[in-house]
């Protein structure tokens, strides 16, 4: 079939599915097993656009926190994420590894797979976002990591983070300018359109579109926006969605594959219960089995996913996110 008309399949099936109250994410990635039984596949440039948009509103959504607002339940939560991403690069990275791959693609995708969604829930809320925060930004320094040995590799290496640090920066200040006195309507455009440009334009001055994301977010929401203010109307949703079903696109998974998959879940979900030392056990329970994953590492292993090193453990990823689907009580998206 023409790429143009699996692309337009893809595209509506996402958009519909995007109407959908509950189960839009889980729905999606099944839908993208459906697609790629039956050849349909898309260019690399279409994973590479959609995955860094839905990468830059989720980031940005991540990022936009109130420093004055961090209270106790946020510093104990800091730890919490710090402890779950080093839990999850060694355990599922080493999990990886007894798989037979390469320590460094498996500690990448261990590090991706400790990002969880964000719930109404305090505790949860700020987990999440210092997750999705510090497993990003560690996941891309590890895929840009390379071995130095003069100051030229020095300044190469760090030269990218300072060109996405000052881009950040850059678009936040005139941001500010723009969306100070709109309306709520136009704030969730033009937060979007900030998101997405501060990306692409970091890139494209070889900086890391990545941290600059974060740097818009994190300048943005300690001046104009609001931490309530989600990017999760209708549009948004459906790039979101879209995004699920091309991660399902590179996946048939086995039964293997789905075994191994469960078996990762599991043990992620020790590394949760570990991790939670500091609540009473009920709740500790909880706060365990609600770590299901959503748009944030969707979007990450959509790129991820576009590396030959990294592309085998993609599978893995897929069925463990859909087993952390099936623990959520209520799906939210």
């Amino acid at each position: 079939m023409d790429p143009a008309w699996n692309i337009a399949i893809i595209v509506l099936a996402a958009i519909a599915l995007s109407f959908l109250k509950h189960g839009a994410f889980f729905i999606a990635i099944l839908a993208g097993f459906a697609f790629f039984s039956q050849g349909i596949t898309v260019p690399d440039n279409v994973r590479l656009v959609v995955g860094s948009v839905a990468l830059a509103l989720v980031l940005f959504d991540s990022s936009r926190m109130r420093f004055a607002h961090l209270d106790t339940t946020a510093h104990k939560t800091l730890s919490v994420a710090a402890c779950s991403v080093g839990l999850h690069a060694i355990i599922l990275g080493g999990a990886f590894r007894v798989l037979g791959f390469d320590w460094l693609p498996a500690v990448t995708v261990g590090v991706a797979l400790a990002i969880v969604q964000q719930f109404s829930n305090d505790w949860l809320s700020h987990e999440s976002r210092f997750t999705s925060l510090l497993s990003i930004v560690i996941a891309f320094l590890l895929a840009t990591l390379r071995v130095v040995d003069s100051f030229v590799g020095v300044v190469n290496l760090v030269a990218p983070w300072l060109i996405g640090l000052g881009t950040g920066v850059f678009v936040a200040i005139l941001a500010v300018r723009v969306v100070k006195h709109a309306n709520i309507h136009q704030r969730y455009v033009a937060f979007a359109i900030c998101a997405i440009f501060t990306y692409f334009l970091a890139s494209a001055l070889q900086g890391i579109g990545v941290f600059a994301v974060i740097t818009l977010g994190l300048f943005l929401g300690n001046t104009v926006a609001s931490e309530r203010e989600k990017l999760d109307v209708q549009p948004f949703k459906a790039i979101l969605v879209l995004a699920c079903i091309l991660l399902g696109l590179m996946v048939w998974p086995s039964w293997q594959v789905l075994l191994t998959g469960a078996i990762l879940f599991m043990l992620s979900l020790l590394i949760r219960f570990i991790c939670w030392t500091r609540v009473p056990f009920k709740e500790r329970i909880h706060l365990t089995l609600l770590g299901a994953r959503g748009a944030d590492v969707v979007a990450l292993l959509v790129l991820l996913g576009m590396s030959a090193a990294l592309t085998p453990l993609i599978p893995y990823a897929v069925v463990f996110i859909l087993f952390s689907r099936l623990t959520m009580l209520k799906e939210t998206f």
